[in-house]
């Protein structure tokens, strides 16, 4: 989420938007899993897993919201908007052990099947498409507002598609008496449920780390600041997200005329902005002279 929505109406909408959709999931997921041990379905376990993934991005949303609204402070300079990040990282790891261990279960249960009662199967996933489908409209006229929003919105028609093949599952067991097709989606929408957060994951703990945001080309950066008139050189060049929708860099910038430092200061910034989108720069200024004896302090 930006550091605001733009319009507090919209935060207000928003924030509405997602607290409704939060307790709609959380209702369905509980719905689920009590459907899932009576039916004895793996398939409804595990979508309610999916489910209980999306009400987790639906909650950091929210969170990302309600942080973004608190200013920084003497303790937190940078703000808090980092809290989401490390929440995040912690109910993904949770997430992942569990889509394992129900993976695991699955592949046990396609050598040895399991009778499943497939009406209760049936009638809970179809219960589940309603829902999934209305929060997925409920949070559709959401989705421009932010990068969020529109993955609460996205992760909402994945639960629909799930609990579709849920269905046609169950009308196959119902039917034909296909045991096995059960385990067969629940090791389907595991696998996609462990491979989402292990992505999200790696995206969490890069953004920690304070890695080079994946949408910044440092080369063209260097290239895009060495080309302003007055800079010779730049060096100690560190580019990093403070948080997912906000961009620092620090460097060291060598210029001709030392006398035109402030002009350059500001030109740089501006550019970095517009062309990068880095909201926080800090640059610290040399001549020529003070940046060939840093030089030859560094290689000695």
């Amino acid at each position: 989420m930006p550091h605001n929505c733009g319009h507090h109406h919209s935060c207000h909408l928003s924030k509405k938007a997602l607290i409704m959709a939060i307790a709609i999931n959380g209702v369905l997921t509980i719905a689920q899993i009590i459907g899932g041990v009576a039916a004895n379905s793996l398939a409804l376990l595990t979508d309610a897993l999916h489910n209980a993934s999306d009400a987790l991005a639906l909650v950091l949303a929210l969170v990302a919201i309600i942080i973004g609204e608190r200013p920084a402070d003497d303790k937190r300079s940078f703000g808090y908007k980092r809290a989401e990040s490390i929440a995040a990282l912690i109910n993904l790891t949770a997430l992942i052990m569990l889509g394992l261990y129900l993976a695991g279960k699955s592949i046990h249960n396609l050598f040895v099947p399991e009778d499943v009662h497939a009406p209760i199967m049936i009638w809970v996933a179809l219960v589940a498409l309603i829902i999934d489908t209305g929060t997925a409209l409920l949070l559709r006229t959401h989705a421009h507002s932010s990068e969020n929003m529109r993955a609460a919105f996205l992760h909402n028609v994945m639960d629909a598609l799930a609990s579709l093949a849920v269905i046609i599952g169950g009308l196959a067991i119902f039917y034909k008496g296909w045991n096995w097709i059960d385990p067969a989606l629940s090791l389907i929408i595991s696998l996609y449920v462990i491979a989402h957060g292990y992505q999200a994951m790696k995206n969490t703990i890069h953004l920690l780390m304070q890695g080079t945001p994946h949408h910044i080309d440092t080369a063209a950066l260097e290239q895009t600041m060495r080309a302003h008139d007055y800079v010779i050189d730049i060096h100690h060049i560190h580019v990093w997200q403070l948080h997912e929708h906000r961009t620092a860099l620090e460097a060291h910038v060598v210029i001709s005329d030392i006398r035109q430092m402030e002009s350059v200061k500001q030109s740089l910034k501006a550019l970095l902005h517009e062309k990068f989108h880095i909201s926080h720069s800090t640059l610290e200024f040399e001549d020529t002279e003070v940046s060939e004896n840093c030089k030859k302090h560094s290689h000695n």
